[in-house]
């Protein structure tokens, strides 16, 4: 795809919540299905909206949005971040320092029916480092400052959490969604095909697998070398 199958009216109410945040001078990143659809034009279907903003602005990004527009905080984790009984009776969160609101009068048939603001430190993102991300300039002025990160970024991010998890330990539910987001970008963002053989026959590894893989941090080269992408596509909701 060489643009987002999501119309420009639906990314522009989509990113209203966002906007919220950075109108009151808080940076802001658009993670999970909203950024690979709207910059990485993977025909993903949009669930929750999440953000990333700086950590010690969780709150007071939570409080931007419920004072413009209808959504309330809610209370505990969302059931989208508790773990899978059958692995955990306890049923742990994957995000214990998120918050969560949820949509109490809809006002568009495309208003995000819940709203997830994460920590940035909880994916290794720096939303103040403007290298590592883009924004939608040209949809209208009004987003300009709403990030998104870039293609490498977001592996990096993804890779780097799967590797390292935050919450110190590995949360399946939370590895099954980074890993089909990884098979989003692969698919829909590169030139690599799960068919491709990595390595040609001269011993040279395959141009699109090399370039995609020297664009990551080093210390991420082994998983992604590792990574069966015949795997990881077959799981993406729009492939």
């Amino acid at each position: 795809y060489d643009s987002s199958t999501d119309s420009v009216e639906t990314q522009d109410i989509r990113l209203k919540p966002a906007r919220a945040i950075t109108d009151v001078h808080i940076p802001c990143l658009v993670w999970a299905e909203d950024a690979l659809s709207f910059v990485h034009f993977v025909p993903a279907c949009l669930f929750a909206l999440q953000l990333l903003v700086p950590d010690e602005h969780v709150h007071a990004a939570s409080s931007a949005i419920a004072s413009k527009f209808p959504y309330t905080l809610m209370d505990g984790p969302n059931e989208s971040w508790l773990e899978y009984v059958i692995v955990d009776s306890g049923q742990a969160s994957c995000f214990p320092s998120s918050v969560h609101l949820r949509l109490i009068l809809r006002q568009h048939e495309d208003d995000p029916e819940t709203i997830h603001i994460h920590p940035q430190s909880f994916f290794s993102a720096d939303i103040r480092n403007r290298t590592l991300s883009t924004n939608l300039a040209p949809l209208t002025l009004l987003n300009s400052q709403i990030r998104f990160l870039t293609r490498t970024a977001f592996l990096n991010s993804l890779i780097g959490t799967l590797l390292d998890p935050p919450i110190g330990f590995h949360h399946w539910k939370l590895t099954q969604n980074l890993e089909v987001y990884i098979g989003y970008i692969i698919t829909y963002s590169t030139s690599i095909s799960p068919s491709y053989p990595r390595a040609l026959p001269s011993g040279e590894l395959e141009p699109n697998y090399n370039f995609v893989l020297l664009s990551l941090k080093p210390e991420n080269h082994h998983w992604f070398d590792k990574a069966d992408f015949k795997e990881l596509i077959p799981r993406c909701k729009g492939g």
